[in-house]
């Protein structure tokens, strides 16, 4: 499931920013290095929609045991707008 999370997060950011996370890098080589490498940060420019943001730092968690379960995300604010409160603050990737 953790894998499928991390391919979630690059469907959403695609659709949200334009380009996958790592289309930067010129060579799949380079793609296939910087994807475990936690020194490579993967960069979050803010959206209209902060929800979706952290939705897409939850799914890109290099560590799969720290991304989102299937309960955790059909719970989360931006799919339940009754449940937001303050919008979530960024934070390094």
């Amino acid at each position: 499931i953790a894998c499928s999370f991390w391919s979630l997060g690059c469907i959403l950011y695609q659709m949200v920013y334009g380009h996958t996370p790592f289309s930067h890098l010129r060579t799949i080589y380079q793609k296939l290095q910087a994807i475990p490498d936690p020194s490579k940060a993967i960069a979050f420019p803010p959206t209209r929609n902060p929800y979706m943001v952290d939705v897409l730092r939850r799914c890109l968690q290099r560590q799969p045991t720290l991304r989102p379960s299937i309960p955790e995300l059909l719970h989360h604010p931006l799919l339940r707008p009754e449940l937001r409160g303050p919008p979530p603050s960024p934070s390094p990737a």
